[in-house]
């Protein structure tokens, strides 16, 4: 720690900095400061309840989904939880909060299932940051 709101790693060359409420009593956001760059983020809430499902229904949830060409969503299932990983980027796990509505664990991204009458994953709406991405499931 530098000071009660920031703090720093010199193995990783990178500095968090924690902006305050008005009222001082929660995060509104952060901003983390690494090579010369910041980013920012907001806190997000992970579902106060939390479904548990089988590992055959989820596995009807598994696939490919083209969000964009050449940009594609693999969910898979590890260990009895799903996860996501989009193309060029970090996997993260999944929450579900019904069996066709999951959120991820890392950002406030929401992921919808579409699936047919056996419960077969069709589609997905993806919500992130305020937009809605609609993916095919892509032919295995």
């Amino acid at each position: 720690a530098a000071s009660e709101n920031v703090f720093f790693s010199d193995i990783h060359s990178l500095e968090i900095t924690f902006h305050m409420t008005k009222e001082g009593d929660s995060v509104s956001e952060l901003t983390l400061t690494q090579g010369g760059q910041s980013f920012k983020g907001e806190p997000f809430n992970l579902p106060s309840k939390v479904v548990k499902i089988d590992e055959k229904k989820l596995r009807k949830l598994t696939g490919v989904y083209e969000l964009q060409p050449g940009f594609d969503l693999t969910i898979s299932l590890n260990g009895g939880t799903l996860s996501g990983q989009a193309t060029g980027q970090g996997a993260f796990e999944l929450i579900a909060e019904s069996e066709t509505r999951f959120v991820a664990t890392v950002a406030p991204i929401e992921i919808d299932f579409e699936t047919d009458e056996n419960g077969v994953a069709k589609a997905i709406n993806l919500k992130q940051a305020g937009q809605v991405l609609h993916a095919e499931r892509k032919d295995e």
